[in-house]
């Protein structure tokens, strides 16, 4: 049982360290940051790029690490969707591209 609680001790340890490497990183943060869409487009027929900046002051740079990802919250869907991030590191921007679907509520959103 000890040994359990030593592993799981570290793992949130080493957790905690990642995330506050990630906030104090220059354009980074911790937790949820409002963005708001500027810009929505076709990359291929069935392919959209969404384009986010943030609400906030903060115009630095935004920084992430490759395979993060955005979490979405759209007024009148009540799950969040979570896309992989497709804007380079050090962008002014958030993007994020997906497919699509004739049914998806939040491309065709």
């Amino acid at each position: 049982r000890e040994a359990i609680v030593f592993l799981i001790k570290a793992c949130m340890d080493a957790g905690d360290r990642r995330y506050t490497q990630v906030e104090n990183r220059k354009g980074g943060w911790q937790g949820e940051r409002e963005f708001r869409l500027i810009k929505k487009y076709a990359k291929a027929e069935d392919t959209l790029c969404f384009e986010f900046v943030p609400n906030d002051s903060d115009k630095s740079k935004i920084e992430f690490t490759p395979g993060q990802y955005l979490t979405i919250r759209c007024p009148g869907i009540s799950s969040p969707r979570h896309y992989t991030i497709t804007s380079a590191p050090g962008s002014k921007t958030l993007q994020c591209t997906t497919r699509l679907m004739p049914k998806g509520i939040v491309s065709k959103y």
